[in-house]
């Protein structure tokens, strides 16, 4: 029979197996299992030799156990599943000794999501948080970047690895540069714009007008123009003797996801202009 042996025996480690006159012996120090026996027979000697085959496979097993989260939130998780996972560890006597949770990734935190084009390489840092809000340890993953130089949406792709499997994906945008306005010129109900030209990486301009200075209400409008090279824009049909303020911003025209759309700069300082009765 098969019995547990923990007492009686000082010099017996703690986990042993006892078949007939034979006995099953882990070393703790190296973890590697020996026989031990009185008077081996054939029969018994057989007996360990099967079971020390498949403990062996057994502890393997369970030292390698790893159910490996993966799971979304704020980012794009490729290859998921949503739950937490948790690795264990156990001796050979099969009783398992240690058991620590491991959280799914929940999101991609980068340094920043927007940056302005310079013709400079963009590669912002990028950290990997678990459910828990902690951050996961960069030895677990690799990160790459696509398309994060020109002006547009840039990718980063996060790869598991490690304790984890799967991709994650996160985008940051990348903005033309700023124009400013460089004059404004009062008319009969209208003024003229003028602003330094910004044509790297530039499709046109967008020029918002308001008499609020917070560019609310019904009074703001916008007019864009569509050539990088025009450095000038008329605004007429509005009020006469009445204050403007205006403002300026520089877009490209981009292909993202399958459609054309627009990228903006940010806005340029605001000027104001009181337009003139005939």
């Amino acid at each position: 029979g098969v019995e547990s042996r923990h007492e009686g025996k000082d010099s017996v480690p703690e986990c042993i197996l006892c078949f007939y006159d034979v006995f099953l012996v882990e070393d703790h120090e190296t973890g590697k299992l020996h026989l031990a026996a009185n008077g081996k027979t054939e029969e018994s000697g057989k007996m360990i030799e099967r079971l020390l085959s498949q403990i062996e496979e057994i502890r393997a097993d369970m030292a390698s156990e790893l159910l490996s989260p993966k799971g979304p939130g704020g980012a794009v998780l490729e290859e998921s599943g949503e739950e937490d996972g948790f690795r264990m560890e156990a001796c050979s006597c099969g009783k398992t000794t240690a058991q620590e949770v491991i959280y799914r990734p929940e999101k991609v935190v980068l340094s920043m999501e927007r940056t302005v084009y310079n013709g400079k390489s963009k590669k912002p840092q990028v950290w990997v948080r678990d459910r828990s809000g902690k951050n996961i340890n960069s030895r677990q993953y690799q990160v790459s970047y696509r398309n994060n130089v020109s002006v547009g949406k840039a990718e980063v792709t996060v790869r598991l690895k490690g304790n984890y499997t799967g991709i994650l994906k996160k985008n940051f945008v990348i903005e033309p540069g700023k124009t400013e306005l460089t004059k404004l010129t009062a008319k009969t109900g209208g003024f003229t714009v003028k602003w330094k030209k910004q044509s790297t990486q530039t499709s046109g301009y967008e020029i918002q007008y308001s008499t609020s200075g917070k560019f609310t209400g019904k009074s703001t409008a916008k007019v864009t123009v569509k050539n990088s090279r025009t450095t000038s824009k008329t605004i007429s049909r509005l009020k006469v003797r009445k204050k403007y303020y205006v403002r300026i911003r520089t877009y490209k025209t981009v292909k993202s996801d399958g459609k054309q759309t627009k990228i903006y700069s940010g806005w340029s300082k605001t000027k104001s202009v009181t337009t003139r009765k005939q």
